[in-house]
């Protein structure tokens, strides 16, 4: 309450946390305790934990939870809740055991966690009301520090990135800054309990509750037990009357709360007391934002820049790295005195800290080493009990250093190399472990790769922005071993590999791709969320949006050459990665800032510079622009909007023509000469030598934010500045004078003059100001405000796109509205909805209702729009649920309800489920979920409805008027099936509210993923990674089966990539080899060098087993078991209700693939009629299916028109099936694989056998007939190998399987030996052409050197004719009787040459 009076001696800081724990939640938490919840938590926890010292333990409840009869969970819950509200534990809740487990790091006694064992039944009492109920109540109460992430509904993940984006913020601005990592000795073994009944009641928990939490710490037998027993001594807290104790309670349900609970005022103190880092918008229109700290439990690092130090010293408003220092270490001292107030302590030799600051290099800025601040260390004296603590020095990191923290590895430049070290050795321990597993055991190597080792390497990689080559040293040695795992060649192509089951790959992604995907999924999460880090974002992203300087999102530019205009920050390597890989993340226009257009005929500066430059040209135009301080080209233009002012063509920037920025620019250094020589040429390639625009600028948009102030203005004679919030007046130079002043400023008060003048810019010259140019405010209005004088016009406030998803509505009379308003108040208002897919029109719907008791209704119908994938009857169903609370939030918002209920009811189960659990906190999931827009729209409703206006959803069955009339139903069943024949209606509004496939993003939502104009709302990471390896599937694709464009978009990937995740990994890794003909057949391995004999079938010997071979081999047995499959596939596929049609053409052309022509087909004898659609549907299918291949077809590879045919014939079927006709193609594609897969099983087991003894037998017969073939035809070795026939040929055949397979290895070795030797002698030894052109070219080389010799004597230049002539005859005379060769003609027969006479 805040009334308690420290006592004298206090410390300043015992005074300041003491203040620090008063109220900060004042409405209690309601602690009654349900039957239900009781019995929900029993039924999740497992039955193994341990627990109860006195026997009852977990899985006693567990059974007891599942039991329909609940009058025997009800005696023990009854208990429980007397004695709760009795004040009264029950005595077996006295007794308690602690045990002691190992943290990980080895079994010595510093190492061990002690942990308590408590009675299960108040175990649940803690966890509920403390562990859950409290946290719960804080958090909507906005309790919790910002920067404590160890709560319900946030992440670690996100602890880690409000490190790196405190980082990313400090490099942007290129500020000093300081980052404090502090590590708690035994956190939570030091927390105090006794204290925590005081910081519980901080946060809303009864008074009555804390007495009972109290008393039962107080009466708490504690024994210790280990792996010899029990100890038979207890202790107690209150054993000894005068040293009381605390009491323990570590490893309960409620820890986690009490740690939290315990933290807040230590926290809170922090806020009061110490400097934040403070951290500004782009735009100064928004509001800067304070961060102290941010970390996860005990790991709380604290946060300082020298905007913070700045603010929080205004006396001194200069900023050193010194007064960065030295307000950390006041931030730290008080930090650790409050945390040790707590009962916490700092472990001083994990603790470090980061102090950074920059310095420029003339073109860009770089980060100084620690050597170059010279700065003495952070030292601190802990806190002690007998104040006899030393003083101990914080271990101070470099910019490049990076150390472990929350299980990443940081750095502030970004650096990834101590992280990359650390994965490779995480890389070679989970080698290691493989090669100690069985070898046989695929399976549990693929679960640890999945479950373990990908967990590894990926949890520490969303802090950090490492591309495609960082991660090479460690993604080429995980795919060698990934593919043996998956029983797949090392040479196996990485592009199906890594490609998705989509494309007929394996859908193992790269490291890479999940890390950029990892990164925006938890982007879009904050985003959605709209939280601490969501105004971080903005932040960081207004930053780089200044940096690019153009007018569109930089999100939407190619990272060529944008990229390298701007920081290198966590956002910005998303946009490099995923508008590299056709990924586009979309802004709702006031989630994303943008600097807008000043006036008329206005543009950006840097939209020209990239249509004329590039590469280093562009950057150092854009470092001009930055060192300006300019967006736009009215930035830089005289008021009169004709011509560039010249301060800014010389460089001079805003002082100089008398203008001020009102954004918040990143600094930068002075520029070299070379840089406002490049600038200058591009203003003159803009307006020539005279600076005169081509197009004069317009009248300025009224609703424009402003970029740069201009702050002179002039009225008659008189010049008007203002500065600093402060207006000033300069006088004429001369009486007469207009263009001059005096540079002398007098207060100015006539306030009322500044609309009537005009606007001008100036020059400074000596004591006096010139007019350079004047101009008029001309202001171009904007679109007015709506002024709501009704429902409907406070409905037009709307965005559109949330206007489209409430779709047309029947607006009724006032009275009408007011009676449904009244019915909400009131609490029986009722709501209905439902939705309607027609997939073979593409189109779907939703309707929705509102009623009063009176009759009184409104509605609403309207498309339900995306794509195909994604329409679906679920977001068709929420749709409709949204249009309701939709309508409800404008209600309550027009007739100001405060208080009300509204009951909706919905005939889809999943949707109902859903919202009644309601989204209090988004949670990741819900970010990965299925139709996340609407999802978080429909919280966004929940949260502005607050808690005055509640509703509750129910589920309804549908169409109950099938057998029964419409007015016998009840209410909300006759709503639903009025609602099911409003959707029908739907179809037929106008072509404005017809189903369209592109979906803006909401305002709820405030960003989405776009994929070619398709917005990604269901299914996001496995979509995204599908898109990351798309270009090399289909590029893979083109080379491999001749698929090209046309081709592609033809076939119903879809269909495949259900096949084939209905399998497990290692039979679609199979799979996979027969779709991309890579299966291991005689001919694949005679190509590879892994057999010796021939390319022949084994089972037909009469052709080359090629992967169609396999599919057609005439080999009795095999043609038997493959008609056996053919038959099953058959069934199969009538079971699913296949159009006769489809399965007769199907077996037409694919059962010659299979060589099953000759035999008998059923379908053959079925007379099929075709005509009208069905004909034509079937003849396109057929001709798809021919450019694709029937035997693709056996793979999966099917043409999208058979969808289309069999859902042609199901619309038109009387009694049509149940399944849709896309869930047909689906299983009709998996059981083609099937098939497929059945087929090479086959083969397998011929060749190799069933069992791993027959596969022995099979390979030793294979033996024996290799070593028969080897003695019918002995090889000719070399004369050091001894000949195989010494050795008798019965001797070899009773050779075991081992020593045979190593007879044959040797002889191949030898074989290979002999021919190597041969080769080598051979290049000894030349033919007798190579001697003849020896020979030749030696003559050659003899002729060259004698015209040498003679040249020597020759005069470098003659002076007369005569003696050139003279030159020439004796050289000609010299070459002809020396040197004239003789050359030899030669004539081959054979590969033998002969001699032939000249």
């Amino acid at each position: 309450e805040g009334v308690f009076e420290p006592w004298e001696s206090a410390s300043p800081y015992v005074r300041e946390i003491l203040e620090a724990l008063q109220y900060t939640v004042r409405e209690e938490l309601d602690t009654t305790l349900h039957l239900s919840d009781f019995i929900d938590l029993f039924k999740t926890i497992p039955e193994s934990t341990a627990s109860s010292v006195s026997g009852l333990h977990y899985g006693h409840y567990k059974v007891l939870s599942k039991l329909e009869d609940t009058s025997y969970i009800k005696v023990l819950f009854d208990l429980v809740d007397i004695a709760f509200q009795t004040h009264s534990p029950l005595p077996r809740w006295q007794g308690c055991t602690q045990i002691m487990l190992e943290k990980g790091k080895g079994p010595s006694i510093e190492n061990l966690r002690i942990i308590q064992l408590l009675e299960a039944d108040m175990n649940w009492l803690l966890r509920f009301l403390w562990g859950r109920k409290l946290t719960h109540h804080a958090l909507q109460a906005g309790a919790f520090n910002c920067g404590q992430f160890a709560l319900p509904g946030k992440l670690c993940s996100s602890a880690i990135m409000n490190r790196v984006f405190y980082f990313d913020l400090i490099r942007q601005t290129r500020q000093c800054g300081a980052l404090m990592d502090n590590d708690a000795t035994a956190a939570f073994d030091r927390v105090l309990p006794a204290l925590c009944v005081v910081t519980c009641r901080q946060l809303g928990m009864p008074k009555s509750a804390q007495r009972f939490f109290f008393r039962v710490l107080r009466q708490m037998e504690y024994t210790v037990t280990t792996a010899h027993g029990k100890s038979t001594q207890t202790y107690t807290a209150s054993g000894n009357a005068s040293a009381p104790g605390q009491g323990v309670m570590q490893g309960g349900g409620a820890s986690g709360t009490k740690y939290a609970s315990q933290q807040h005022p230590v926290l809170k103190g922090v806020e009061r007391h110490c400097t934040p880092a403070i951290f500004h918008h782009a735009s100064r229109k928004r509001k800067h934002f304070k961060r102290w700290a941010t970390g996860f439990a005990d790991d709380m690092p604290l946060l300082l820049n020298a905007s913070g130090v700045i603010s929080s010293h205004s006396s001194n408003p200069a900023s050193t790295p010194k007064s960065v220092r030295d307000t950390l270490t006041k931030n730290l001292t008080r930090y650790e005195t409050y945390f040790s107030t707590v009962g916490g302590a700092l472990n001083l030799k994990k603790c470090f800290y980061y102090l950074v600051d920059f310095v420029w290099s003339g073109t860009q800025w770089q980060y100084k080493t620690n050597a170059q601040i010279q700065l003495p260390h952070v030292t601190i004296t802990p806190t002690a009990f007998d104040g006899c603590a030393a003083t101990e020095q914080v271990t101070w990191l470099e910019a490049n250093d990076a150390q472990r923290t929350l299980g990443s590895h940081i750095a502030p430049d970004g650096s990834p190399f101590k992280q990359l070290e650390v994965l490779t050795g995480h890389f070679n321990a989970w080698k290691d472990a493989l090669r100690n597993m069985s070898t046989g055991n695929l399976h549990a190597k693929w679960l640890s790769y999945q479950n373990v080792f990908s967990k590894k390497i990926m949890y520490p990689l969303i802090g950090h922005s490492m591309s495609v080559d960082d991660l090479k040293i460690v993604q080429q040695p995980t795919d060698r071993e990934l593919l043996h795992l998956l029983g797949l060649n090392e040479h196996f192509p990485r592009a199906v590999l890594h490609a998705s089951t989509s494309f007929g790959g394996m859908g193992c992604p790269t490291f890479h791709a999940q890390h950029v995907v990892d990164k925006v999924v938890l982007f879009l999460h904050h985003m959605k969320e709209k939280a601490e880090l969501a105004e971080v974002f903005q932040a960081s992203m207004s930053l780089t949006q200044l940096e690019c300087g153009t007018s569109k999102p930089f999100f939407s530019l190619p990272a060529d050459p944008w990229y390298d205009l701007v920081t290198p920050t966590w956002i910005n390597h998303i946009w490099q990665e995923c508008i590299q890989k056709g990924i586009e993340l979309l802004f709702y226009e006031k989630a994303f800032w943008l600097p807008g257009a000043q006036r008329e005929h206005d543009f950006t500066i840097m939209d020209l510079a990239a249509q004329l430059y590039g590469g280093s040209h562009l950057v150092r135009i854009n470092q001009c622009r930055i060192y300006l301080q300019v967006v736009y080209l009215s930035d830089i233009t005289s008021v009169d909007g004709c011509r560039i002012l010249h301060a800014y063509f010389e460089g001079k920037g805003h002082e100089a023509a008398g203008r001020e920025s009102r954004l918040n620019w990143p600094p930068i250094g002075i520029l070299p000469k070379t840089h406002w020589t490049l600038w200058k040429e591009f203003l003159h390639q803009l307006c020539g030598t005279s600076l005169r625009l081509p197009t004069p600028l317009g009248g300025w948009y009224a609703d424009s934010e402003i970029l740069t102030r201009i702050k002179f203005l002039m009225y008659e004679q008189r010049l008007i500045k203002y500065h600093q919030k402060t207006w000033f007046d300069f006088r004429p130079y001369y009486l007469q004078s207009r263009t001059r002043f005096r540079n002398a400023p007098f207060p100015f008060t006539d306030l009322h003059l500044i609309p009537a003048a005009r606007v001008v810019d100036i020059t400074e010259c000596n004591d006096s100001i010139y007019i350079v140019s004047q101009s008029d405010q001309l202001l171009i209005p904007g679109t007015p405000d709506i002024i709501v004088h009704s429902i409907q016009d406070l409905y037009q406030t709307l965005p559109r796109s949330l206007q489209r998803i409430a779709g047309v509505i029947e607006w009724p009379d006032e009275d009408t509205t007011h009676s449904l308003a009244e019915a909400i108040r009131q609490g029986n208002a009722v709501g209905a909805s439902d939705g309607s897919v027609r997939a073979h029109d593409d189109e779907a719907t939703h309707a929705w209702i509102i009623q009063a008791p009176n009759g009184a209704a409104i509605t609403g119908r309207g498309p339900v729009d995306g794509t195909s994938q994604v329409r679906t009857s679920h977001r068709a169903e929420i749709q409709g649920q949204v249009g309701i609370f939709l309508m409800v939030a404008t209600l309550v918002q027009f007739y100001t309800i405060i208080k009300g209920h509204i009951t909706t009811y919905c005939d889809n189960l999943p949707v109902v489920t859903k919202i009644q659990k309601g989204w209090q906190l988004l949670r990741l999931k819900h970010t990965k979920g299925s139709d996340t827009d609407l999802q978080v729209t429909l919280r966004h409703l929940f949260t502005q409805l607050g808690k005055g206006v509640t509703h509750k959803t129910l589920w309804v069955q549908s169409h109950q008027d099938k057998n029964m009339p419409l007015h016998s139903l009840p209410q909300e069943v006759a709503l639903n099936v009025r609602m099911d024949a409003e959707t029908k209606v739907a179809y037929d509004l106008p072509l404005e509210w017809q189903t369209q496939g592109f979906v803006d993003v909401l305002p709820a939502e405030g960003c989405a993923v776009y994929i070619a104009n398709r917005k990604i709302s269901s299914a996001l990471s496995s979509t995204l990674l599908a898109q990351w390896h798309a270009a090399e599937a289909q590029e893979y694709l083109l080379s491999r089966h001749d698929i090209d464009t046309s081709l592609f978009s033809v076939i119903q990937w879809t269909a495949m990539k259900y096949a084939l995740e209905k399998l497990n990994y290692h039979r679609r890794a199979t799979a996979v080899k027969a779709i991309h003909r890579h299966l291991p057949t005689q001919d694949k391995l005679f190509q590879q060098g892994r057999v010796t004999m021939c390319t022949l079938c084994p089972q037909c010997i009469s052709h080359p087993e090629t992967n169609a071979h396999v599919y057609s081999c005439t080999n009795k047995e095999a043609l038997q078991q493959r008609l056996i499959d053919w038959g099953d596939l058959q069934k199969q596929l009538t079971s699913l209700k296949t159009a006769l049609v489809i399965q007769r053409v199907w077996s037409i052309h694919m059962r010659p693939l299979l060589a099953l022509h000759n035999t008998p087909d059923i379908l053959e004898t079925v007379l099929v009629d075709t005509h009208g659609d069905v004909h034509f549907f079937l003849r396109a299918a057929i001709a798809e299916q021919d450019r694709i291949g029937w035997d693709k077809l056996l793979l999966g590879m099917g043409s999208s028109l058979w969808q289309s045919l069999q859902q042609h014939i199901d619309s038109n079927n009387p009694r049509p099936p149940q399944r849709t006709a896309s869930d047909w193609i689906n299983r009709a594609m998996h059981q083609l694989i099937k098939f497929s897969l059945r087929c090479w099983k086959s083969r397998n087991i011929a060749v190799h056998g069933a069992t791993f003894k027959e596969g022995k037998q099979k390979a030793l017969e294979r033996a024996r007939q290799s070593i028969r073939s080897l003695y019918a035809q002995p090889p000719s070795l070399d004369p050091q190998f001894r000949p195989i026939t010494e050795v008798p040929l019965l001797h070899r055949l009773r050779l075991s399987l081992p020593a045979a397979e190593h007879w044959l290895a040797l002889v191949n070795h030898q074989i290979r030996a002999t021919a190597h030797n041969l080769r080598i002698l051979m290049k000894q030894h030349r033919p007798i052409p190579e001697h003849f052109t020896a020979m030749e070219q030696e003559c050659q080389r003899n002729l060259a050197q004698q015209r040498r010799l003679l040249s020597r004597d020759f005069p470098r230049r003659a002076h007369s004719r005569e003696v050139q002539n003279a030159v020439k005859k004796k050289c000609a005379c010299g070459y002809i009787a020396i040197f004239r060769p003789c050359r030899a003609s030669f004539t081959y027969h054979g590969t033998h040459p002969r001699h032939v006479h000249h």
